[in-house]
């Protein structure tokens, strides 16, 4: 691959980071984040137990693709469960009604944005 399509690539990255920081806001972009941590622990301490639920739809299948896709299944239902508390919780920045909240909850979830943005990015390259 290279060099400017990498830029390029690096740049879209940021881009749509930047843009889905402005949309959630910092509340919802926190929660998102957290999600992610929430659903490694699930899938880490609920893999076992999720593994052992599924294995009489996977019956034919090797103990380590139910192990795996038990702790997808834990990982992908913690994640979903958070996501969606954040959204009954907190507002996006749309709906917010005073213009300089607004305003200033757009630019402190841009500054998210671009932090998580450029941590993604940072563990693309290495």
């Amino acid at each position: 691959m290279s060099a400017p399509s990498l830029y390029a690539f690096s740049a879209l990255v940021l881009l749509w980071h930047l843009w889905r920081g402005w949309r959630l806001g910092p509340a919802r972009l926190a929660i998102s984040i957290g999600a992610i941590a929430a659903a490694w622990a699930g899938a880490w301490f609920g893999g076992a137990a999720a593994a052992s639920l599924l294995r009489p739809f996977l019956a034919g299948y090797p103990e380590a693709v139910v192990f795996l896709a038990g702790r997808l299944a834990a990982g992908f239902a913690t994640w979903l469960a958070v996501v969606i508390l954040g959204a009954v919780l907190f507002k996006r920045t749309e709906h917010q009604s005073v213009g300089f909240v607004r305003l200033l909850y757009g630019l402190t979830g841009m500054i998210g944005g671009l932090a998580y943005g450029l941590v993604l990015l940072w563990l693309f390259f290495i």
